[in-house]
């Protein structure tokens, strides 16, 4: 089902329609992974996955299987809407406190906001509190409900959600975990539940099997192994691959100067320079152009400041909240404009975070979680001593790769037969970029921000 559809089905869940998850037969795993390789001449791919590790010092976040999930009936747009600016406002401030002037910063704020939901499960007193305030939630159930209509909804080929949960033999679980915590993770995220689990090399090897399954191959591991007192884990992936809707030809990428914070350096740099119409916006502040993937509701948005003498990154950090979230809405009204040419550097970035999450978090005002003394997870349970469980470590893992590549289709559409040349659009713009530049790739119904990148140096 497309992202159109999502209006119609996105809202409010009926509990009769939600399957509890199992553990994933491995037949169906092997056939998603094959789904994956599929599409591997996709011309965007990237991903993220959120660990949590907690015990009395070890906390972890994992994915499972949402094919089997169903639901009725409809929410107005304004209640997507309304959770997709949740979602946005998260990611924002924690890439505001992430990015550096020289590094290059991707996260997915989709995937820290679904981990954090899941942990909401498991906390009460003043660490339920922060989380919900962290997170803008009011009402968990009808947040919970909106974000699994939104899984649900995302288990195609072009974008993929997954969950877990890994319970140790270890933990004096809370006498209502099941209800309190393990059904609810079930319900709304359709999460894989693991069981007594012993948390040694064998659970290591299987979590990151999980991982790389759930990751299109992209990632290998999310764990090197466990302190001796894990109690239990967490871990949410999303996969996203598209084609552009307009395809570059390999053939016209050729090596030209990228003018990073760092120094100049030659890189591959995809070139079109057909006319073709995309949104695109210039303002006081910024440039913007969506770069439309084939036949999906998504979109990447590459913005880059409107004055060339400065640099991307400090005019974003200038901006409010609701700055920030207008430049994303300016995609949404931006009338179709002819570009004449279009360089966009190929791109192949990798990005991991652990303290700095727990800090960005931290400024935001989610502090107990991360405090053995003030920690209240106690609808999960404590450690065999009586102590609180607290987070220590949140791994946020992302990794992406844009190159020219798309459909057999497109390939051959873009190396048609020779005919006469296009008169000149002396209205057409040039998009060039050659300097340093944010990027977003969106869900172009709801607005919701999937991942957010920014590229300083190549």
């Amino acid at each position: 089902m497309k992202g159109k559809d999502i209006l119609t089905y996105m809202g409010l869940l009926k509990d009769e329609y939600i399957l509890e998850a199992a553990v994933v037969p491995k037949r169906k795993k092997a056939a998603r992974y094959a789904s994956f390789k599929r599409f591997a001449a996709a011309a965007c791919i990237c991903l993220a996955v959120t660990a949590v590790f907690a015990g009395i010092r070890h906390l972890a976040l994992s994915g499972g299987d949402y094919s089997d999930m169903a639901s009725d009936g409809a929410a107005p747009e304004s209640t997507l809407k309304e959770y997709s600016d949740k979602v946005n406002a998260l990611g924002y401030g924690i890439f505001g406190r992430l990015k550096t002037e020289d590094d290059n910063t991707f996260i997915s704020p989709m995937s820290i906001y679904i981990t954090m939901a899941m942990l909401v499960n498991g906390a009460d007193g003043v660490s339920r509190d922060e989380l919900m305030d962290t997170l803008g939630i009011t009402d968990y159930d009808e947040c919970s409900s909106v974000l699994a209509e939104y899984i649900r909804q995302s288990s195609r080929a072009d974008c993929f959600i997954a969950d877990s949960v890994w319970l140790g033999d270890n933990m004096a679980e809370a006498g209502n975990i099941e209800k309190d915590f393990i059904s609810p993770l079930k319900k709304y995220y359709n999460s894989t539940v693991y069981e007594n689990v012993l948390f040694n090399d064998s659970t290591a090897k299987k979590m990151n099997e999980w991982v790389y399954e759930n990751t299109g191959g992209m990632i290998e591991k999310i764990t090197d192994g466990f302190l001796p007192d894990t109690m239990f884990a967490l871990i949410n992936a999303i996969y996203f691959e598209g084609e552009w809707s307009n395809a570059f030809d390999k053939g016209n990428t050729v090596k030209e100067e990228f003018f990073g914070s760092s120094g100049t350096k030659f890189v591959d740099m995809m070139t079109s320079s057909e006319a073709n119409d995309y949104r695109y916006f210039k303002d006081d502040s910024f440039a913007g152009i969506e770069l439309e993937y084939k036949d999906t509701d998504y979109a990447m948005d590459i913005i880059m400041s409107a004055d060339n003498g400065k640099r991307t990154g400090d005019v974003w950090d200038m901006l409010s909240d609701e700055g920030r979230s207008r430049v994303t809405d300016r995609f949404a009204e931006a009338e179709y404009e002819s570009i004449r040419t279009l360089k966009i550097p190929r791109l192949e970035l990798e990005y991991r975070t652990e303290d700095g999450l727990i800090e960005a978090l931290s400024d935001m005002g989610l502090r107990t979680i991360f405090d053995k003394a003030s920690s209240d997870l106690s609808k999960i349970g404590k450690d065999l001593n009586g102590d609180n469980l607290y987070v220590n470590k949140l791994i946020h893992k992302t990794a992406l790769k844009a190159d020219e590549k798309g459909t057999k289709a497109a390939a051959v559409t873009y190396a048609g037969e020779d005919a006469a040349a296009p008169a000149v659009d002396e209205t057409a713009k040039d998009f060039i970029v050659d300097r340093p530049f944010i990027f977003i790739i969106r869900d172009t119904i709801s607005q919701t921000v999937l991942f957010i990148g920014e590229v300083n140096n190549l």
